[in-house]
């Protein structure tokens, strides 16, 4: 906290969370509400554009030690998460908001073209498997039912055992 007292973290209004990642509005609440505590009460907005499904996250041993590893460019079966609004239920989240473009590319990984063309294949993804969900329901994995979906399934092409080995 101390970096963004120094660059005037004061002066602004609020902030922003789960711009590039696909964690749960849940968590993001959780967090954002740490880290505005710590910060004096500012407000903030999470990005729910393609968190329906939530992280994609295994545990992968990687020589001698565990490893979590995070898929973040285009985890497959992602969806949309909350609608856009600003009655969130907490008085410290003013928004949840479609900041990135649902259908926009992120980059060239699990088959997506250049970063900002639309891709209209992940815009249908993200609408068929959207959800309203704050959190992951018991007995799901990857925002499916357990045993549905495989690291491997989710993780798309970028996941390969020799990347992590």
């Amino acid at each position: 906290m101390s970096k963004l007292r120094r660059i005037g973290v004061h002066k602004v209004r609020g902030f922003m969370l789960n711009v590039t990642h696909f964690d749960w509005t849940a968590a993001n609440i959780r967090y954002g509400r740490a880290v505005s505590r710590r910060l004096g009460g500012k407000h903030f907005i999470i990005n729910t554009a393609s968190n329906g499904r939530g992280p994609v996250h295994f545990k992968r041993r990687v020589g001698s030690r565990n490893r979590t590893i995070v898929i973040n460019c285009h985890p497959l079966f992602r969806g949309t998460g909350r609608t856009p609004t600003t009655k969130t239920g907490d008085r410290f989240v003013d928004a949840f908001m479609w900041i990135s473009r649902p259908g926009y590319s992120s980059g060239s990984c699990n088959g997506g073209p250049r970063v900002g063309d639309w891709w209209p294949e992940r815009a249908f993804d993200l609408a068929r498997y959207g959800t309203q969900r704050k959190r992951s329901a018991k007995g799901t994995r990857f925002g499916f039912p357990r045993g549905r979906l495989t690291a491997r399934q989710v993780s798309g092409t970028q996941f390969s055992r020799d990347k992590f080995d």
